[in-house]
């Protein structure tokens, strides 16, 4: 049976996305299914993060993206970078609005893994931006 569970932040991580231990953070929390392998967040997007439009950075989009899709590789426990992140963006997020993040791990290949992820909001099912990540194993 799947389940998620919460993925516990150290407490010294100065992640700029995670970090409990960066003051300029988001400190933003996850949760992962293992037998699933996939990786789920909630955050909701502070106004100050906004572009030119009002609506979310896109530069803050790619960092939602690569950030929930790097949780799949801290729930596997796999010490790993991002090779390669590819966004589509395709609706404005607003801000102010509860998201959802998830990720999930589509394949394998030697060092390679293959990410799947998307953003949308809480109250609707329908994907804002996703992404295909391919993060690498440095474990080596």
């Amino acid at each position: 049976m799947s389940e998620f569970t919460p993925l516990i932040p150290k407490e010294d991580n100065q992640c700029f996305a995670c970090g409990m231990a960066n003051d300029q953070g988001l400190k933003m929390t996850f949760e992962y299914d293992a037998a699933a392998k996939k990786s789920r967040g909630f955050y909701k997007v502070p106004a100050y993060l906004a572009g030119g439009s009002g609506r979310l950075h896109g530069g803050i989009i790619s960092l939602l993206l690569d950030e929930i899709s790097g949780k799949v590789m801290t729930g596997m426990k796999v010490k790993a970078v991002t090779r390669n992140l590819n966004i589509d963006f395709l609706k404005p997020i607003p801000v102010e609005k509860d998201l959802v993040l998830e990720a999930e791990l589509i394949e394998t290949s030697g060092r390679k893994y293959f990410i799947d992820a998307t953003i949308r909001l809480k109250s609707k099912p329908t994907a804002l931006a996703k992404s295909k990540a391919l993060f690498i194993n440095i474990q080596v």
